[in-house]
């Protein structure tokens, strides 16, 4: 049962402190209104906990591109997104740290013409 949690974007950096909370609470799940810049922040914050303990992260894409959303094939439509993110079983999704950043890993194929 996925227990809700109020987490509100409040500021560059609020949210590695609200993630902990939220798993400090007993949440389970993240359910994250936003695009692509959001969830990266909030990737970072979660990468840093145990794996064991991690929270799992569903999105609602409210993004400009939402380029991740996409990729992942979550649906548009707000409605048939938040039913996604209520009712969905979590997929592993491969996550790289690069420098001081993690970067979330989608194959891509570019076809080039020459």
């Amino acid at each position: 049962m996925i227990t809700p949690c109020d987490i509100n974007h409040l500021g560059k950096g609020d949210v590695a402190r609200l993630v902990k909370e939220a798993r400090d609470e007993g949440c389970q799940r993240l359910i994250v209104g936003g695009g692509d810049g959001t969830v990266k922040e909030i990737v970072e914050a979660l990468m840093h906990q145990s794996f064991r303990g991690r929270l799992e992260l569903a999105i609602l894409p409210l993004g400009t591109a939402n380029d991740f959303a996409t990729a992942c094939t979550i649906p548009s439509d707000f409605f048939s997104a938040l039913r996604l993110a209520q009712q969905g079983k979590p997929s592993l999704v491969n996550c790289v740290k690069a420098n001081e950043h993690f970067l979330l890993m989608l194959l891509v194929a570019v076809l080039v013409n020459m």
